[in-house]
């Protein structure tokens, strides 16, 4: 078992004060992306290839906090072990994390009737079956302190709706942090509702909640390839895009072409 998640000085709660200058500072590059489009912005953006290339194969939760490997909210806690061990198996998944104050875990266990206290175990202990049922090692539980965000709130303004299965936006610094949904191993109605589960976070009380207006809308970048094109993409998540008016909008983009990025 390993747990060698990145550190991040900025792991606790963040005051009113300090939640509004994440905003403004994430605005330097959001405000860019809005002018040009993902498109352009990606393409005008130094050794992107980098952000498809994985350093691992470990899934973790879509959290904006845990980013590298494949994605599934709460590590596919939503699904069912059998479902997401059916999910994930194809993907070559090598390894499961679950991470402290799961969303997807405080979900599950909401539905399932159990004290919210309850849902850090109830992830770890899903993500461990999970790991048995996959014949992988279990990596362990990534702590606030190990995660790419602050304890509160979430910080993401973006959901990366990927179809190549190999993207992480920290691998560059001119990228948002956003939530990951792994759209290339996931059936359509499967990512659709994780994309859900992640707009609902950003646009409430766990994320930057009314910061997020139609001048400053959350993004889903929908990434694109020849098997599953932004188009594609695009058009199968616009219907929930539009129920959150224009607090929310479609802007994705085409991942760099394979050839190109093994040759970097």
């Amino acid at each position: 078992m390993r747990n060698e998640q990145p550190s991040m000085e900025r792991h606790h709660g963040l005051t009113k004060e300090q939640i509004e200058q994440e905003f403004q500072q994430q605005n330097r590059l959001l405000e860019k992306i809005y002018e040009s489009g993902m498109q352009a912005y990606i393409q005008d953006t130094p050794d992107v290839n980098k952000a498809f290339n994985l350093s691992d194969r470990d899934l973790r939760c879509i959290d904006e906090g845990t980013p590298g490997g494949l994605h599934g909210a709460g590590s596919g806690i939503l699904l069912g072990s059998g479902t997401a061990a059916k999910i994930y198996k194809p993907a070559g998944v090598t390894g499961v994390y679950s991470h402290e104050g799961c969303g997807a875990a405080a979900l599950y266990a909401k539905e399932k009737g159990l004290p919210a206290d309850e849902a850090d175990e109830l992830g770890r202990q899903f993500a461990q079956e999970l790991a048995a049922k996959l014949g992988v090692p279990y990596q362990g539980h990534i702590s606030f302190g190990q995660m790419r965000r602050p304890e509160a709130p979430h910080i993401a303004r973006v959901a990366y709706y990927d179809g190549t299965g190999s993207f992480d936006y920290s691998k560059i610094k001119e990228l948002p942090p956003g939530f990951i949904i792994s759209r290339r191993w996931l059936p359509e109605g499967n990512a659709q509702q994780e994309l859900k589960i992640a707009i609902d976070i950003a646009l409430g009380q766990h994320g930057f909640g009314g910061l997020i207006d139609d001048k400053n809308p959350f993004v889903i970048s929908p990434i694109g390839n020849q098997d599953l094109t932004v188009e594609d993409l695009a058009q199968e998540i616009q219907s929930l895009a539009a129920e959150y008016g224009g607090r929310v909008k479609v802007d994705g983009f085409s991942a760099p072409d394979r050839r190109e990025r093994e040759s970097n």
